[in-house]
């Protein structure tokens, strides 16, 4: 009995000891996710913007992580996503730009087997700009765009992929402060910020407590994935793909009365992009530049089967209203390769293992949709 005894109260003290260094490293900025370079070290490559909220870091030339991948990730000057051979290219005027969040910026992936360094390397006659940027969404694009327009920024043509996050940024993240004119934030940290990956925290956060582990206890926390992640690998990938697809970000375009989009829901949420896109057509207007908006899938609209889903027929409305010089939906695409193979191959094949990006084959086919419909 005294042994059962000594080894209870030492285990009490040990796992007692582990919580409080546990609390304490978390509260330091300690992570294991950094330690392990699982996720995207994202405090290191961005950098925060006093009108559009945040940018890369210019003059990059670093290994980011994303997930399990690495790569190596470089801007100019001005922070934008450049192959690192042109690192030093200062140039203000271009012919084309794509404006857009984590999916333009091609996380997990060089610029080079990007969708927009494959399309500048097809086009080298073309000067292109990638001012894309995770966690951006249609508030920025406007304020970014204006910057750089009264920056002495010129381009003749932007094209805009809206992603499908954006509905969530725009509802619960974002907002133009009216006195100031900047954009801010309506949260301590945004995706851009936390070190640990948000649809690592989407899919496995189920109650308060968890949320609770996730904020003060990182280690626990970790422990508490990693045994997750063990116990949902069936060696197909098949529960990871489900788990992606099924994330709250992307349940809008089929459930448009999820309870995820904060106080105005998911309809105030279409209602701010539908609003700055309008800004932003206006302004690109002013300066005489076309704009071309392009749309993609998400894993969960392939998962799902949902082909005509309200994030396509959003912008393609939004075309044929405000007039956009083209209009490209990808989500065709996609869905056609479904039907020679499976949902589950497809998604597979395109995208990053258990994560909602484009690895470097769907990177391959954007930059075919793009080229093959776009019209300058």
């Amino acid at each position: 009995m005294r042994l059962v005894k000594n080894f209870v109260a030492i285990l009490v003290i040990t796992i007692s000891l582990f919580l409080v260094c546990d609390f304490i490293l978390s509260h330091i900025g300690v992570n294991p996710y950094d330690l392990l370079k699982r996720y995207p070290d994202t405090m290191v490559s961005g950098i925060a913007h006093p009108v559009y909220h945040h940018d890369l870091k210019p003059n990059l030339d670093k290994i980011e992580a994303w997930g399990p991948l690495k790569y190596r990730l470089c801007t100019n000057p001005y922070g934008f996503k450049v192959s690192c051979n042109n690192v030093r290219e200062t140039r203000k005027d271009f012919d084309i730009a794509f404006m857009g969040d984590s999916f333009t910026e091609s996380v997990g992936t060089i610029y080079e087997e990007s969708f927009v360094g494959l399309y500048a390397q097809k086009h080298p006659d073309i000067a292109v700009a990638n001012f894309g940027v995770r966690a951006y969404s249609p508030s920025i694009y406007f304020k970014k765009i204006e910057f750089l327009l009264n920056n002495g920024f010129t381009f003749n043509h932007l094209i805009v992929l809206p992603d499908i996050s954006d509905i969530r940024d725009e509802a619960i993240l974002y907002t133009i402060d009216g006195k100031i004119g900047s954009i801010v934030d309506n949260i301590e940290h945004i995706a851009f910020e936390e070190s640990i990956n948000e649809y690592e925290i989407e899919n496995k956060i189920i109650n308060s407590f968890h949320k609770m582990l996730a904020k003060h206890f990182k280690f626990t926390w970790f422990i508490n994935c990693s045994i997750y992640d063990y116990y949902n690998d069936d060696g197909t990938g098949e529960k990871i793909i489900k788990g992606v697809a099924d994330s709250t970000i992307s349940r809008w375009t089929r459930d448009i009365d999820s309870p995820h989009y904060g106080k105005e829901g998911v309809l105030g949420g279409i209602r701010k992009n539908l609003e700055y896109m309008r800004r932003l057509k206006q302004l690109l207007d002013k300066h005489n530049i076309k704009m071309t908006v392009v749309v993609y899938p998400w894993p969960a609209q392939l998962f799902f089967e949902d082909r005509d889903h309200l994030g396509m027929q959003i912008w393609k409305d939004f075309c044929i209203k405000e007039g956009c010089y083209n209009f490209i939906d990808a989500n065709p695409f996609f869905f056609d390769e479904i039907q020679k193979s499976s949902k589950m191959e497809v998604i597979k094949k395109y995208y990053i293992h258990g994560d909602v990006h484009f690895n470097t084959e769907g990177n391959k086919a954007m930059f075919a949709v793009i080229d093959n419909s776009f019209q300058r």
